[in-house]
């Protein structure tokens, strides 16, 4: 019995998932570096407790977005990325101090897992193309 692969596809079939907007933080670092939290300027200094209060309702059920202006410094990239981690790191040592009495690090791998998938880092960079080609990165 002869076998064949079915024929390609002329077009690639692009799925979008539909995301409620009211799970969904969106950071922006600007080309002179300055933050915008949801379209609104925000202090990198109430980043952690933003995102941790956003998150902790929310469980599983969120999602952190990230975008840079390609001129935009690699400090203030990281430093947003470190405050964002910071919060999960606050969330996640507080979640095992309630089950468990100790700090997150202090857990066992099996606890640390349970709590992580509680908590998981649901952190998404959004990169744009367009002139990718002529635009130069940021400063360091």
């Amino acid at each position: 019995m002869e076998r064949t692969l079915p024929p390609i596809e002329k077009q690639q079939k692009e799925t979008q998932s539909m995301v409620d907007e009211r799970l969904v933080l969106r950071f922006q670092i600007l080309d002179n570096n300055k933050l915008l939290l949801n379209n609104k300027p925000i202090a990198l200094a109430t980043v952690r407790k933003t995102v941790a209060n956003f998150v902790a309702p929310k469980g599983k059920e969120h999602i952190i977005q990230l975008q840079a202006d390609s001129h935009a410094s690699y400090n203030t990239y990281f430093s947003l990325q470190n405050e964002i981690v910071a919060a999960y790191n606050d969330l996640r040592n507080k979640r095992a101090e309630q089950l468990y009495g100790k700090l997150y690090q202090l857990c066992s791998a099996e606890q640390q897992e349970q709590i992580a998938d509680e908590i998981p880092q649901r952190i998404s960079e959004v990169y744009t193309t367009e002139n990718a080609k002529t635009q130069k990165g940021g400063a360091q």
